[in-house]
């Protein structure tokens, strides 16, 4: 065995919890709901026992028990429902911690930098705790507030995770099955990022600028002034959670609009922006008195590089297209189609994807690229001249090609990528002109888009027929 002495009480705790209850938290994905058995399904009793025993655990098996609770599809409802407690009802610390931290972090006493502070707590999570507050301008806050000494329980707890699993890897199948350091050294990178409340801070602020636009959805203002590693204060805004949303207030809602915004939203922050919230469980998702939809704690967030951007656009374009699997349907608006949003919404993201290609930082390297061209053309040109002045400018070709017809190939290649590339602008450009109202209009659609399609399709169908002809007239020559 490969375990330190030291954390055996920590292996110990882990093997206990595993042994309690890791029979009888998996769920049969065949079964469901109301048709699992107590042995599988569980009940609620033991279900708020192991939310107890994780949130006597510490800090990060409590971040377990909230990953757990929006895994419905991996435990039963009963656990799930019982977990979800540690989103946001953990048991509080101190008040004296709570001015202890804020002073040491703000270097002012509560009673100096706020005029009204709250000791009881709005909500106790994870890793730290939120209370209200008034600013001496007059500004309501919340004030959040890291709890003592939860980086270093947080690291031996991940270091007594890393020992186990490379104990796991070791003598059992998983290492196989997983890379499960991998998946830890990531769980290790996400969870003291959110300990960082610096970069949450500035999470909130691009998150903020980024759905400005967005007249439904609202993001907390940070106060750098009152802010640190470890105390953020940000604007106090009221709502409740979505989950604890009566059926009174789903019908007063205009529900589809709502969901719309926020389906929109994500749609920006996922293929626009690649800079999304990533953490939108029930407790960080509120509905304000204004019916707008709050995203809070900007803890979690994931970033998207341009490449797989586009992938996802193209794919989100696909399950707009009905060429994609079933997406589900349940939310405060149970009609609502995200399939029709993705047509509604297709031909602005690609805009709007095109746009952004365009932005100073492209633009400039584009511009470096053709100085370089530029500085180095006259250098190269004069290679070539003086090669074809001494008769030295030739292509070298494998004598095993026939050298005119390969010629004679490349350009009907050429011509055919040319006239396809052709066509695709005429129907993109078609297509994006479909958008744009015009009195002119044939059958329906507006006419200028009409005719371009149409000389599109014609052209698609000459070049079609043009190619198969010279195919088949080449195919009937002895080689």
């Amino acid at each position: 065995m490969d375990l330190k002495p030291a954390s055996l009480k920590r292996y110990g705790h882990i093997a206990r919890l595993l042994f309690k209850y890791g029979g009888s938290t998996r769920r049969d994905p065949g079964l469901p709901d109301d048709q699992a058995t107590p042995e599988v399904a569980g009940d609620a009793a033991r279900g708020v026992a192991l939310a107890a025993d994780l949130e006597a655990l510490g800090p990060t098996f409590i971040k377990l028990g909230q990953l757990l609770s929006s895994r419905g599809a991996l435990i039963p409802p009963a656990y799930a429902e019982a977990l979800e407690r540690l989103q946001d009802s953990v048991e509080p610390f101190e008040y004296a911690d709570v001015e202890r931290i804020v002073t040491e972090e703000l270097g002012v006493r509560i009673s100096k930098g706020f005029q009204s502070f709250d000791p009881e707590p709005v909500a106790s999570a994870s890793l730290g705790q939120v209370h209200r507050a008034r600013l001496r301008d007059g500004r309501e806050v919340v004030v959040k507030i890291q709890r003592p000494n939860i980086r270093q329980r947080i690291t031996e707890d991940l270091d007594a995770f890393d020992e186990i699993a490379r104990v796991l890897e070791k003598h059992t199948g998983l290492g196989d099955q997983m890379d499960l350091g991998a998946v830890l050294e990531e769980f290790r990178k996400t969870i003291f990022e959110e300990l960082d409340y610096r970069r949450e801070a500035q999470n909130l602020e691009r998150l903020g600028d980024n759905l400005a636009a967005f007249e439904r959805i609202v993001v907390p203002r940070p106060v750098p002034d009152y802010s640190t590693s470890r105390v953020l204060t940000m604007d106090f805004i009221p709502g409740e959670k979505m989950t604890k949303i009566s059926p009174l207030t789903v019908l007063e809602l205009d529900a589809d609009a709502l969901i719309e915004e926020l389906f929109r939203a994500y749609l920006q922050q996922i293929l626009i922006d690649g800079f999304f919230h990533a953490d939108p469980h029930p407790g960080n998702v509120f509905l304000t008195p204004d019916n707008r939809i709050a995203l809070l704690d900007l803890g979690m967030v994931a970033r998207l590089p341009p490449r797989l951007q586009d992938t996802l656009l193209q794919m989100v374009m696909a399950i707009g297209d009905g060429r994609g699997e079933e997406t589900a349907d349940y939310a405060l608006a149970p009609n609502f189609d995200p399939t029709e949003s993705i047509r509604r919404n297709s031909a602005r993201l690609l805009r709007q994807r095109m746009l952004k290609g365009l932005s100073p930082g492209n633009l400039l390297g584009t511009a470096l690229e053709l100085r370089d061209f530029a500085d180095r053309l006259p250098a190269r040109l004069n290679r070539i001249l003086d090669a074809t002045a001494n008769n030295q400018l030739g292509l070298r070709i494998d004598t095993g090609i026939d050298a005119p017809r390969l010629m004679v190939g490349f350009q009907k290649v050429a011509n055919r990528i040319t006239m396809g590339l052709v066509l695709a602008a005429l129907i993109v450009g078609a297509a994006m002109l479909f958008q744009v109202d015009t009195s002119f209009r044939i059958l329906g659609y507006p006419g200028f888009a009409m005719l371009l399609f149409l000389v599109a399709a014609g052209a698609g169908f000459a070049l079609l027929i043009t190619i198969m002809m010279h195919d088949k007239r080449d195919s009937g020559r002895k080689p």
